[in-house]
């Protein structure tokens, strides 16, 4: 499946509009890349991908695991704006072993590894 497939079937599976994945997906510097096989993107480029796919249409909670992780600053710079819009009336549950730059945490979990019994 190309890029623009996977946006389309995503954004059907939601009910969300693909002009607002398309819309994401350029601003993510995608639109390059919608005529593409998506197993043909660099590690960055998937995920792009992978966070428009996981945050389409309508939600009440978000849980990003490392999404910073293989992003280009200007990727990082449109997830950073996202996430800040988003926590404004939802959830958002970021796992990190870095924080972002500019991500003003409300809550900070800090998990140590399990102890072994002797």
């Amino acid at each position: 499946m190309t890029v623009q497939d996977h946006l389309v079937f995503g954004s059907r599976c939601v009910g969300s509009p693909i002009e607002d994945a398309l819309k994401r997906s350029a601003r993510y510097g995608l639109d390059g890349w919608l005529d593409h096989e998506a197993k043909a993107l660099s590690t960055g480029n998937c995920r792009k991908l992978w966070i428009i796919m996981c945050t389409l249409g309508s939600f009440d909670v978000v849980i990003l695991d490392e999404p910073f992780n293989g992003l280009d600053e200007g990727g990082s710079d449109v997830l950073r704006e996202e996430i800040l819009a988003w926590r404004q009336d939802k959830a958002v549950l970021l796992i990190a072993h870095t924080p972002p730059a500019g991500i003003v945490r409300d809550t900070t979990v800090i998990l140590a590894g399990r102890r072994q019994a002797a």
